[in-house]
């Protein structure tokens, strides 16, 4: 866990700092385009779906329910984070 935390704030720092702040909500490359959207909602979908089930497998019996709950609990958590990250980033409305 600490070496996921650790590449997450790595990454994060690394492309901040070598990030072009100017203009960079004018540059049409970053937008999104319908295949961009398509694949990103499938990786989504897909997360929600195999992740838990991928988990559940190294549990032993009796933890099985708990640990599904874990995870649903870590991926709404995720999902709220986002939304409310967007919202509070973009100015008070929501956006891809």
């Amino acid at each position: 866990m600490f070496v996921h935390v650790f590449g997450a704030g790595f990454g994060l720092a690394l492309s901040f700092i070598h990030s072009n702040k100017r203009n960079w909500k004018d540059n049409p490359n970053i937008k999104g385009t319908y295949s961009t959207t398509t694949y990103s909602f499938f990786g989504t979908l897909f997360l929600w779906i195999l992740f838990p089930a991928y988990n559940w497998l190294f549990v032993q019996d009796h933890l099985r329910l708990v640990s599904l709950f874990n995870v649903l609990l870590a991926l709404c958590s995720w999902w709220v984070t986002s939304i409310g990250m967007s919202y509070l980033y973009n100015g008070g409305k929501l956006s891809t």
